[in-house]
């Protein structure tokens, strides 16, 4: 604490005033204010200064409630012991609820000092939605097949779509060409994508996964493609079975 000292004299009489100040400690926020779409990561940071006694304690509040470590929320500083330094509070897989306000505070023998607000304020996800036409498709060796998706994003502009084959994530984009050919069309919420493959061949049996991005992410939706066994065809036939009465005569 500090303390000043007022001495008044009037005759024969002396008066003393002493007045006390208490020295909390001073926490500034970097900012004010957060944003942070749901499933995201947010660092809240206040600067700390307690420039007459050193700092004992610190901790962060929602709204009044203390915050306490767990899987989710982490508290770091550098400043106990010391008159000045900072302390951050991260925030990981942020919920709706999270949404709301929050307080830096810290305590030397004067007592507690808090922050100004922060807010945090979290915005729900809106990814595109990635429909195909049909779950698989069947097609024969030597023939073409089409796979078709819907996309529609609500709120954001589409700003890329995409083929893959085998894995969503890890493999080469698909681009047109003699064996793939890809369509696009609609508006910037909503698109109609296709991927035709030509000259089906038995390694072309897979999983296809159509991706559509938007600013707040990837959405993806797989089709399988199967390649049913071929069939012998009846010219084949007949001549298995000439062979075999040919056969039979000895």
């Amino acid at each position: 604490m500090m303390s000043n000292c007022f001495i008044w004299t009037y005759p024969a009489l002396i008066v003393q005033l002493l007045i006390t100040f208490a020295d909390f400690p001073i926490l500034t926020p970097e900012q004010h204010t957060y944003n942070s779409n749901i499933g995201g990561l947010v660092t809240m940071k206040c600067t700390i200064d307690s420039s007459h006694h050193i700092v004992t304690n610190i901790m962060w509040t929602r709204v009044h409630t203390r915050i306490d470590p767990d899987s989710r929320h982490l508290i770091a500083d550098n400043v106990i012991n010391k008159l000045i330094g900072w302390t951050t509070l991260i925030i990981d897989n942020i919920q709706a609820s999270d949404n709301t306000t929050y307080y830096c505070v810290a305590e030397n023998q004067d007592g507690w000092g808090t922050s100004s607000v922060i807010t945090l304020n979290v915005h729900a996800l809106h990814l595109p939605i990635v429909s195909p036409a049909q779950a698989s498709y069947a097609a024969i060796i030597g023939g073409s097949v089409k796979l078709i998706c819907t996309i529609t994003s609500s709120d954001h502009a589409i700003t890329g779509v995409f083929w893959t084959k085998g894995s969503a994530f890890g493999s080469p984009t698909l681009s047109t060409g003699t064996k793939y050919v890809i369509a696009n069309t609609g508006t910037t919420l909503q698109r109609f994508t296709s991927l035709i493959i030509n000259s089906v061949m038995s390694t072309d049996e897979a999983d296809y996964f159509c991706s559509a991005q938007n600013q707040d992410g990837t959405s993806i939706s797989s089709i399988t493609l199967h390649i049913p066994a071929q069939t012998t065809t009846e010219e084949e036939t007949t001549t298995l079975q000439q062979t075999t009465a040919v056969s039979g005569k000895y």
